[in-house]
Parts: structure tokens; C-alpha cells; sequence
């Protein structure tokens, strides 16, 4: 009798097992991908270990927008140093493992895309155990397996600089990345705008998925402007620590004193630790498009006053200089402020013309 119920614990054990093999994967959206497997590395990461969205609560609803099989499209017009670039590894990594399909990871040159992967992709590859088996060994002898293609069961990333035309052509893909996107030059060699060209590989595909992240540039001449412009145009609301109003936080609301921000609603000033302590949300400035119908590209906003790992004072102090620098007839400090810390758009008004049409008139 107790050899009968032994051989038929195994055998539902046997059983068991070969139904887990047979079992779907669980469907997680992203940002439950990244706090279940991400492993951050020392290479790229000043807190290296398991990724927490928490951490930077503004990252889930981005991320979680670009394993959304409603949104075909997700741009991100950002601050510096957001913790951005490591979301764009987790949806790399998250399409490698949950959902593998031919990718395109876009940067500013070449050699910035090979640094990409050297620095970031491999050691993320190699410190996070669910991806360590799916990725294929960078071989050198393999030529399927390169500083700007990497292969892995059902798909690949592909590497491409905008700055090469060569490298944004070629094999179709289901998902491209655009990372940096107002550093690509205004056109890749003589085939045209890099961006266009990016997004023209994902064509064949009726699921295709594009993200477009970018610190901004000159008004009127950015990338991510001109995305943003089609987009939700989401902003990131904390309620006040005294009286609850949620709004967004401006510098220009920013009292250098003591470093606390003016509340719109009761008018009083509190740290940034106070805000960040709230508990924030995106919402939607443009739910509607031009005929009335709803806007399928989420667009997010995010101003460097919401970064947790950035002070508020080094910001008056950068303020500071590029002001002092503008007295001294230098606007570029300033410019890279407004751009990387702001999230704003510079817009150069000493290239305007203003011209008083009434004052010129003419007997005729």
C-alpha cells in the first residue's frame, strides 16, 4: 500500500511538471516585470540591486504604457537623469522574456549605441538571472551576434545610430526605441529624418510599438516637440503637503531662501521631501485630437523637480550660474537648464524679428 502511494505522489508529481512546462507564462504588465526580475548594475546604477518602481513612482504608468497592447506609441519628454533610460532596458528586457519579437534601440550615434550595450544592456543581461539563459553569449567569431545585433530565442536587438542611415534600414522590427531623440541630427546622412526612419522599420507590423524619449531642445526644432504635440500630454500632480490641492511643481514657485515650493491653492511653502511624500498622478491634458477623437499616443512630462536623487538646492545653484552667465552675454548654461533640468523647450527670442506693421505705414 505504501509503495502504491508513493508511486502515485511521483506520478502526480511527473504530471505536475510537465503541465508547468505546458502553462503560459504570467501575463505582468512591465513595471511588475521589472520589480519581480530587474536587477540593476553597479556599472550603471548608483543603488545597485533589485529595481523598485516605488522608488520613482512617476516610472510605473510609463512603463506600464509601453507593455500596453492599446498604446501603439509612448513618448516621454523629460528631465536628465530620470531614471528613463534604465525603463527603456526593462521593456527591452521585458519583451526579451515575456513577449519576444524583433527590437530597435535608436541613440544619438553609433558609438553611443555600442556603448549602450558594452554598458548597459550586457551588464543588465548579466546580473539579472531571468534574462541570463534567453540572450545569446557575445561571441566575436558569430555574426549574429554583434556590438549592434544581439540575438535571443524569437526575436533580436538591433543597435542603431541616427547619425547612420546604414543602421536605421535593413530588417523589419516590432518594437523601436528612441532614446535621446532631439541629439539625433536634422537628417541621417542624405536619407532624411532619423526619427521617421526609426519608425518606418516597424511598418510591417499591425502590433508595432514605439517609444520616443528625449530631453528637449529649441522650440521649433525638437523632436520630442513635435511628437508631444499628438500626444495625451500627461503631467505629473502632487497634492500639497497642507492642503491637498494636487498640482504640478514649477520653478518658478521655487523659493531659493530656504528651497520650498509655493502651493497654488493655500499659498504655503513646503521641501521637497514634503511633495515627493504625496502621492502623485499623471493626468491627461489632451484626452481628445483635432476631430474629437481619443488620443492613442500617451505623451508624459516630466520636470527634474520631481527627481528623488536630485536636490532642489544643486538646482538653485546651477540656476545661478547660467543666469550670472547670460549677464556675460553666454546663454547656453541657461539653455541646457531650461532643456535638461526643466524639461522645457528654449525658445531663442533674441533670433526674433518684432516688427510693428501700424508704426511703418505709408500715405499711399
Amino acid at each position: 500500500m505504501a509503495n502504491e502511494i508513493t508511486q502515485l505522489e511521483t506520478t502526480s508529481a511527473i504530471a505536475a511538471e510537465a503541465w508547468s512546462l505546458w502553462r503560459p507564462p504570467p501575463k505582468l504588465s512591465l513595471s511588475e516585470w521589472a520589480d519581480r526580475y530587474r536587477i540593476l548594475s553597479s556599472e550603471s546604477s548608483a543603488e545597485p540591486g533589485q529595481w523598485i518602481t516605488v522608488k520613482a513612482p512617476y516610472e510605473k504608468e510609463i512603463m506600464d504604457a509601453i507593455s500596453d497592447a492599446g498604446t501603439p506609441r509612448v513618448v516621454v519628454q523629460k528631465a536628465s537623469q530620470m531614471g528613463i533610460t534604465d525603463c527603456l532596458l526593462n521593456a527591452i528586457g521585458y519583451f526579451v522574456d515575456m513577449d519576444p519579437c524583433p527590437l530597435l534601440m535608436v541613440q544619438p550615434t553609433i558609438e553611443l549605441a555600442e556603448a549602450f550595450v558594452t554598458d548597459r544592456f550586457r551588464p543588465m543581461v548579466r546580473d539579472t538571472p531571468r534574462l541570463r539563459g534567453l540572450v545569446a553569449e557575445p561571441r566575436a567569431r558569430d555574426s549574429q551576434n554583434t556590438l549592434r545585433r544581439t540575438s535571443f530565442k524569437g526575436g533580436f536587438l538591433a543597435l542603431g545610430g541616427a547619425n547612420s542611415a546604414a543602421s536605421l534600414s535593413g530588417r523589419s522590427v516590432r518594437v523601436a526605441f528612441l532614446d535621446e531623440a532631439d541629439r539625433y541630427p536634422l537628417s541621417a546622412g542624405t536619407e532624411g529624418n532619423p526619427v521617421a526612419l526609426a519608425i518606418a522599420r516597424t511598418t510591417a507590423f499591425w502590433n508595432r510599438k514605439i517609444v520616443i524619449a528625449s530631453s528637449p531642445s529649441i522650440k521649433g526644432a525638437s523632436h520630442i516637440e513635435r511628437e508631444m504635440e499628438h500626444s495625451t500630454q500627461e503631467h505629473w500632480y502632487l497634492p500639497c503637503p497642507s492642503c491637498g490641492f494636487m498640482q504640478t511643481l514649477e520653478w518658478n514657485r521655487v523659493r531659493f531662501a530656504d528651497y520650498t515650493h509655493r502651493c497654488l491653492e493655500c499659498n504655503e511653502h513646503a521641501p521637497k521631501y514634503r511633495w515627493l511624500a504625496g502621492k502623485g498622478q499623471w493626468r491627461v491634458h489632451q484626452p481628445l485630437d483635432q476631430l474629437g477623437r481619443p488620443i492613442t499616443t500617451h505623451g508624459f512630462h516630466l520636470s527634474g523637480l520631481v527627481n528623488p536623487w536630485l536636490d532642489w538646492s544643486n538646482l538653485g545653484i546651477e540656476y545661478a550660474r547660467a543666469h550670472k552667465a547670460i549677464e556675460g552675454g553666454d546663454i547656453e548654461p541657461m539653455k541646457a537648464f531650461r532643456n535638461t533640468r526643466l524639461a522645457q523647450l528654449w525658445e531663442d527670442v533674441s533670433e526674433k524679428v518684432e516688427v510693428d506693421l501700424y508704426e511703418r505705414r505709408e500715405v499711399y
